[in-house]
Order: C-alpha cells, then structure tokens, then sequence
C-alpha cells in the first residue's frame, strides 16, 4: 500500500512494531481524552478561502533563535527511538539533517547525545528537566502521568537499551519510572522561547487542546515582550500536539507561532523505514503545509500571521 499521509504511517508502523513499544508510544494518560481533542481540535477551526492572489512563488523557510531551517517543523523530543529501529536517535538526526529542521532530542533518548551530535549537521536541541529549585525538583520528580496502555503491558525497555543520558544509563526501566511527568515548574523570565504543549496528551488527562490553548499563549508572550521591551525576534513560540495535517500546520503559524514540533508521526516513519521513513514523513508534512498556505492565499508563514484575522475562523464566531 503507498503511504499517502501521515495516517497511513501510524497504520504502518502498527504491523510493524511489537504491542508494548507501539502502544507506549500512542499512549495517553487515563481515558485518553487529552490526546484524542490534540488531534480533533484542529478539524474544528475553519480555515477562508484568500482567492485571486499570487501565489507562485511560496517559501516555508524561517529562522528560529538565529538558526535557519527548511521547514517550520521541528522534531519534537520523544524517547526511545531505538524501541522503533536499531539505528534509532542517529537515523531521526540525520533525516531531520536531510530535511533541514531542528532535532530537539530527548533526556529519555536510547542514544547518548554526544553521538547524535556527531552525525547531526544541524544543531541539535536537548529537552533537559531542570529547574532552578532544587528541592522543588526533587519533589516533583515522582509525579508521573499513567499510561494504562503501559499498565497492562508492564512497559520496560528490552535488554541492550538503556538511557545513557541519564546517570547511570538506566535500563530496564518501568514506563511509570522511565517516562518522567514532571510538572511545568522552569520560571520564563529571560527564558528564549516557550512551547505550548501538554506532553502529547501523556500526563494530565483533560487537559487542554494545545491547538485551543495558542491563542492565550501566543498573547501572553506579546505582552511578556512588551513590557520587558524585548523584540519578537529575540523569542521563539513553537506548538506541539496533534499535528497531522499541513491545515494543521497552517493554523498554528497564523495563530501565532514560529513553527510546530511532531513527534509521534517521527517515530511512526522510523518504525516503517528508518531514516527514509522519518524524512517521508516530513516531506509529506511539509508538501501539504506548502499547497494549504498556497490555498489560503499566502507564500510564507509571515503572510499567513497577516491574514490571520480573515484566515482563521473559530465554530463559535462563525
């Protein structure tokens, strides 16, 4: 079967992985509600039509913290991506290399960020829970969220992978111990950049849609900047959860954001082709972003936070 869309990978990547490393990696806590409405939020804001407009000419290139990138699609960190192929980190850096994007790798990689470094020709970010309050962390860092897909499976990683950037590269890890929810704690003064995401639905169940939470996250930081006259430049707003489609994509730029992380669609690439796989996805991603802007009538993503106003239409505004 030619896989056509982000959705036919997941299917995919569900015959090729075993039970256990599929189900922790869709998993969501409790009844999953979260990590369905990340998904089902975007299908219910409507997108106009912007006809009779140039659009010939369209660039999805931008720039995040001074680095440029291809896309406005960044790799989000997801963990264990040796669970999904032998090569694992090292073939998801070189795909997000080949593509032009930021990898944002994973405390909870099964590759240790040294060597990912090495065949990166991009930067490569790290996703690092750290907090300035020391006791504070220690007293978080037995919170978890409960992924009852992992319950039942008695999660833990298989013999010959561990985590080794943590210390003392655990391995054979319980899902309830390896998977860590610490609560968002991190103060954002002088921070340079923000996501708005609720762990792709994995810790608390109900929460809301990242895609709904955008419009006050994305305000939150006007103001932030212009109380401490900092220039929108100097910071980076990124959105994660759910994104499927390039509509997905589009909304999230006019919305506010600089660009948006994947991160399950990543893993179900790398499951079905390895490195090939996961710069499949990203082209898929990025093909129907280009022909979704094109068809709102803009060329970039600039364009697209312009017409914001006229682009985006919300079910209770009609």
């Amino acid at each position: 079967m030619d896989l056509i869309n982000l959705f036919d990978y997941e299917s995919a990547a569900r015959d090729e992985l075993p039970q256990m490393a599929f189900d922790y990696y869709a998993s969501g806590s409790d009844d999953e509600v979260t990590l369905r409405d990340n998904r089902d939020a975007y299908g219910g804001i409507a997108l106009r039509y912007s006809v009779l407009r140039d659009i010939a000419e369209r660039n999805l290139s931008t720039s995040i913290l001074g680095q440029d990138i291809s896309i406005p699609i960044l790799v989000a960190p997801t963990a264990f991506h040796r669970l999904a192929c032998d090569e694992g980190e090292l073939a998801t850096a070189k795909a997000a290399d080949r593509m032009g994007t930021i990898l944002i790798l994973s405390t909870l990689s099964t590759t240790a960020m040294e060597q990912v470094a090495e065949v990166a020709g991009e930067p490569v970010w790290f996703q690092l829970y750290f907090y300035r309050d020391r006791e504070a962390t220690a007293e978080l860092a037995q919170l978890w969220g409960v992924r009852e897909r992992d319950v039942r499976n008695r999660f833990q990683l298989p013999e010959g992978l561990s985590m080794p950037n943590l210390a003392g590269g655990m391995s054979r890890v319980a899902a309830a111990e390896a998977d860590s929810g610490l609560a968002a704690y991190v103060a954002e003064m002088g921070a340079a950049g923000v996501i708005v995401s609720n762990h792709g639905g994995r810790q608390l169940d109900t929460s809301v849609a990242t895609i709904r939470a955008l419009p006050g996250g994305a305000e939150a930081v006007r103001e932030t900047l212009v109380r401490e006259n900092r220039d929108r430049s100097e910071f980076v707003l990124l959105l994660d959860g759910g994104v499927r489609r390039g509509t997905d994509v589009v909304k999230a730029l006019a919305m506010g954001t600089d660009a948006v992380c994947v991160g399950r669609p990543v893993l179900w690439g790398l499951a079905v082709d390895g490195e090939d796989g996961v710069v499949r996805v990203l082209e898929l991603l990025r093909d129907e972003s280009d022909t979704a802007m094109g068809l709102c009538g803009a060329t970039s993503s600039s364009e697209l936070k312009e017409m914001a106003s006229d682009l985006i239409v919300w079910p209770d505004r009609g």
